[in-house]
């Protein structure tokens, strides 16, 4: 008998593990790719975001044209 309950959690935790694989592969082919920096900023500055060097530098150019 204890060797039928032994199996049977083996038998288990064999399966477990093959399952949570696949879900791991499934999930790593069809999730979101990470982005790149440049993609970042560029998401970035759509939505109203300034860098403080850019802003900077226009403000520079500003005051030296006056």
């Amino acid at each position: 008998m204890k060797k039928m309950i032994r199996y049977a959690i083996m038998l288990m935790v064999g399966l477990s593990l093959t399952v949570y694989g696949v879900i791991d592969l499934t999930i790593s082919k069809y999730g979101p790719k990470p982005m790149s920096d440049a993609e970042i900023i560029e998401r970035a500055k759509d939505l109203g975001m300034v860098d403080i060097k850019e802003k900077w530098i226009e403000s520079k150019e500003k005051e030296d044209s006056e």
